[in-house]
């Protein structure tokens, strides 16, 4: 009878951490792709190497959970070299129940919903078109809870000044809050619509913000979807946002079109973009047209096959034709 509870008291005691960490979920991804443009070099690349850690808990509070998140990205440098960095790509906690989903820190960017048809790896309209950054930083957000299919969200950027120790107020650029975003979704059967905005200040933890300038984005994509088809649209303007065809302050406009059909564990899609980009020396003008096909191996591994062709006026680059290919596996 002593060797039996002694055998159960360490059972429990060796199951104990792991019962403790039942909540946590380590996953990750990496994808290998070839890339094939014209007038330029062929290459092999690791396009994604991540890894996270996220769970949730429940808290004392009836019906209110705890959640975080801390994902990492290596970043390759050369063929040689084991890589020169890695990045924090999100590192966020919150609170969630009936009354929504508080959430802070660096974290994806709720106007990502209306960039619907940014679908291509290595083509123009992934490097210049879309301007929404994926994830904010030094953030604060709320999002509702959905009624009818209608969600909001709201949130705040504030990331401080490198110069607030300066005496004597040395630093004249202060400012309380960097950026802001307020936008909504809505779905409802096979139809869906997402509406966003934000604004950053030079001095907001932005990805498309960059340094130099002030930066505002808005946002619309609607979509259907019938039978094994998905028709997207969507609509952007971004003012004063760096790393466009045309360095330094620009303005953009981008509309895009796509379809989408799924065949069991395989995607087809077909999609057109037509782009415009401002400043006071230049103007750009450019559309492109793209295909790809997707096919799942399992749940964790797929391939993909995709082909964009790009028509830029007033520049010359290389890559307005791109052929890609990607095996990817995710844990």
């Amino acid at each position: 009878m002593k060797k039996s509870l002694i055998a159960l008291a360490v059972a429990g005691a060796m199951t104990a951490p792991v019962v403790a960490q039942a909540d946590a979920t380590l996953y990750g991804n990496v994808e290998i792709e070839g890339v094939f443009a014209n007038d330029a070099d062929a290459e092999i690349q690791v396009d994604d190497a991540r890894m996270g850690v996220k769970g949730s808990d429940e808290t004392y509070i009836d019906g209110v959970s705890s959640f975080y998140q801390i994902e990492l990205e290596y970043n390759p440098d050369s063929v040689l070299s084991d890589g020169n960095s890695v990045t924090v790509r999100k590192a966020s906690a919150g609170l969630t129940g009936g009354f929504g989903t508080v959430i802070g820190g660096r974290f994806s960017n709720p106007v990502e919903s209306t960039e619907l048809n940014d679908l291509y790896s290595e083509s123009l309209s992934t490097d210049f078109f879309f301007r929404d950054p994926d994830r904010i930083g030094s953030a604060l957000a709320y999002i509702t809870p959905t009624f009818g299919g209608f969600s909001a969200y709201a949130g705040i950027a504030a990331d401080g000044n490198a110069d607030r120790h300066a005496l004597n107020g040395a630093d004249n650029d202060r400012e309380d809050l960097d950026g802001y975003l307020v936008g909504a979704d809505y779905t409802i059967g096979g139809f869906g619509a997402h509406l966003g905005y934000w604004s950053m200040d030079k001095d907001g933890d932005s990805e498309a913000a960059g340094a130099a300038h002030d930066a505002e984005y808005i946002g619309l994509a609607l979509s259907y979807a019938v039978s094994n088809f998905t028709f997207t649209g969507s609509y952007a303007e971004a003012d004063s946002v760096d790393g466009g065809f045309i360095a330094g302050t620009v303005n953009t406009e981008l509309w895009t079109l796509a379809a989408d059909y799924a065949m069991e564990n395989t995607n087809f899609g077909i999609s057109y973009m037509d782009y415009q980009e401002s400043q006071k020396s230049n103007d750009i003008d450019a559309d492109e047209w793209g295909v790809y096909v997707s096919h799942k191996l399992s749940n964790k591994a797929s391939v993909k096959a995709q082909y964009t062709s790009a028509d830029v006026d007033n520049t010359d680059i290389v890559g307005e034709d791109v052929f890609v290919v990607g095996y990817n596996v995710s844990f």
